[in-house]
């Protein structure tokens, strides 16, 4: 009671259009209510099969980006794999052909027409060292 009593001895507050004179007065369109009849809603059943039908369908969806994904990954690593086969090859290609040349250049008579054409000779007199130790 005292609320309402101080309620009534506030000061009158000035009206809207006072305070902001280049506004148009606010006019009232006559119209009608919001329907206040509902509309029938979908069946449970409905509702639970559209549910079940829109989880199934992102279910798959997933699904199929995760094997997309995976493929994807297997087919990285397929020709990563290649590749590295094409280099372990090519390595050891290059490896017999070295092996080869020193083989070949590794050969005593070899050896000798090389220093033959480099205008050495063998020396006829060869000396032994021996070493015996402890005594």
């Amino acid at each position: 009671m005292a609320q309402a009593a101080l309620s009534y001895q506030q000061p009158q507050r000035r009206t809207r259009e006072l305070e902001y004179p280049e506004r148009p007065p606010l006019r009232v369109i006559p119209g009608s209510a919001p329907s206040t009849v509902q509309k029938p809603a979908l069946a449970p059943f409905w509702r639970l099969f559209f549910k079940v039908s829109v989880a199934v369908i992102l279910f798959v969806g997933l699904l199929f980006v995760a094997r997309v994904g995976l493929a994807d990954a297997t087919m990285l690593l397929y020709t990563k794999s290649a590749q590295i086969s094409k280099s372990i090859e090519a390595e050891r290609a290059e490896g017999a052909s070295k092996e080869a040349e020193f083989l070949l250049a590794s050969n005593p008579a070899r050896i000798l027409e090389e220093a033959s054409h480099l205008g050495m000779a063998p020396d006829q007199q060869i000396g032994y060292l021996h070493i015996t130790l402890g005594e």
